[in-house]
């Protein structure tokens, strides 16, 4: 069989491989669970994506709502807590 599949979702990526359609790169929050269960395997753990990150993107500080700020700060402070660096 030739061909690829690309996909822009890491549910879908996960989706893929638990579906036998090949590896995916995927987050570790989204990975591990499957690992735990045994539905997918690590490899190439060697060769991991260290210094990836999640960004906000959000209009200028001047005119921040402070409701885009409070999210801003809740989710960093939520990924330092249950995700921190490894």
């Amino acid at each position: 069989m030739t061909g690829r599949l690309e996909v822009n979702s890491p549910m879908a990526a996960r989706a893929a491989a638990l579906s036998g359609l090949g590896f995916a790169i995927l987050p570790d929050f989204i990975a591990d669970p499957e690992i735990s269960a045994g539905r997918l395997v690590s490899l190439l753990e060697e060769n991991s994506f260290d210094g990836a990150g999640i960004y906000a993107i959000y209009p200028h500080r001047r005119y921040l709502p402070a409701k885009v700020r409070a999210l801003v700060d809740y989710l960093a402070q939520w990924l330092k807590e249950n995700y921190p660096i490894k």
